[in-house]
């Protein structure tokens, strides 16, 4: 066994021991790829072992432990008792100070609602619109780079502009 597959097995150890001891995520693993599923919306990321670089125990302002997990592309998550943080993703005119520096999928959901709530407004605020639409593509996109699928929410934008202008 050579060195990048112990340190593959250890830096695996660490996650699998970690979700282990949580409620919110389930973990599975074959030999080149490690699966943690969100049970808070069956959201599932799969993450390469030789992808992972190194695997940080962290604590929160409130004490509650969670892990760094650094990725050899450079990108980091955040691996918590229930949900998995990532940065989200840098959207062309977007002010990326404005929107926390960590989402997590379910952030995808209150986006979506706000968005929702933007058409149905009377008169309808389309800088608000534009804002909250890129928003939504800078966690999709987020998701993505991280090892999440994001196909289904992708669809949910589609549909919402084909159902809008069915009604206009």
């Amino acid at each position: 066994m050579n060195n990048t597959t112990i340190l593959e097995l250890e830096l695996t150890e660490n996650i699998k021991n970690f979700i282990n001891t949580v409620n919110g995520l389930e973990f599975q693993e074959n030999s080149f790829e490690i699966t943690i599923t969100q049970k808070e919306d069956f959201k599932s990321i799969y993450l390469l072992k030789a992808a992972i670089s190194e695997v940080l125990e962290r604590t929160d302002r409130d004490g509650k432990h969670f892990l760094q997990v650094n990725l050899k592309t450079g990108d980091k998550l955040l691996v918590t008792d229930t949900l998995i943080g990532f940065k989200p993703f840098p959207v062309a005119k977007l002010d990326m100070n404005k929107i926390p520096k960590v989402v997590t999928t379910p952030d995808c959901i209150s986006v979506f609602e706000a968005i929702e709530e933007c058409l149905r407004e009377e008169p309808m605020d389309f800088e608000e619109l534009d804002t909250l639409k890129r928003v939504f593509t800078g966690i999709i996109k987020g998701a993505e780079l991280i090892g999440f699928d994001m196909n289904e929410e992708k669809t949910w934008l589609k549909r919402l502009v084909l159902t809008t202008n069915e009604v206009a």
